[in-house]
């Protein structure tokens, strides 16, 4: 979790989790990607979505967000996106859990994942430079097309190297190793 988070919101958020709905999800995605202070303004800034409509939902206890908030968060983290949609995690191809602050961890599990920790780098890398296709294609930019042309280099590139790591089970051999607390695999 970033910069910490309100004990109170840590509380609310724990009898809301009970119902591991999409909501609570959101939340706690939200908490431990975005500090405490100044939450609301650096979630309008990265998605789009006025503060006070983010602060609005925040508020309601135990309302479901909106699918304009659920969409933007998935974007703005779409390595988390499949676990917020779905509650599920699916570690082997960078869909995973955000890290969770000390306080909710009982309460939400990734079973029959929990124990494996992804390896974030490559799959959050991949996400990126997808996203900025996407962003690229929609640009009238007159440079898009060589951008698009760079990013698709770089994506295949990236998906190679995840392949080669699943295929010679390095990545199977290192995540089972940190789940068993094994070091350097």
């Amino acid at each position: 979790m970033t910069n910490g988070s309100d004990g109170n919101e840590l509380v609310n958020l724990r009898e809301e989790l009970s119902m591991d709905s999409i909501g609570s999800r959101l939340k706690l995605l939200i908490l431990a990607e975005t500090p405490e202070k100044r939450r609301f303004p650096i979630l309008e800034h990265a998605t789009g979505i006025p503060e006070n409509t983010w602060r609005t939902w925040w508020s309601k206890k135990g309302s479901a967000p909106s699918g304009a908030l659920v969409s933007a968060a998935a974007r703005n983290w779409p390595q988390f996106a499949f676990w917020l949609a779905s509650g599920l995690t699916d570690i082997e191809f960078g869909h995973c859990i955000p890290k969770l602050h000390v306080a909710v961890q009982g309460y939400v599990s990734n079973y029959p994942e929990d124990n494996f920790i992804a390896d974030r780098t490559l799959a959050g890398e991949y996400f990126r430079v997808c996203r900025e296709i996407q962003d690229a294609r929609k640009s009238d930019n007159k440079d898009a097309n060589e951008r698009i042309d760079i990013l698709n280099n770089t994506r295949q590139f990236i998906m190679k190297k995840r392949r080669h790591e699943i295929l010679e089970g390095k990545f199977f051999e290192r995540i089972t190793g940190q789940a068993l607390g094994v070091k350097n695999l």
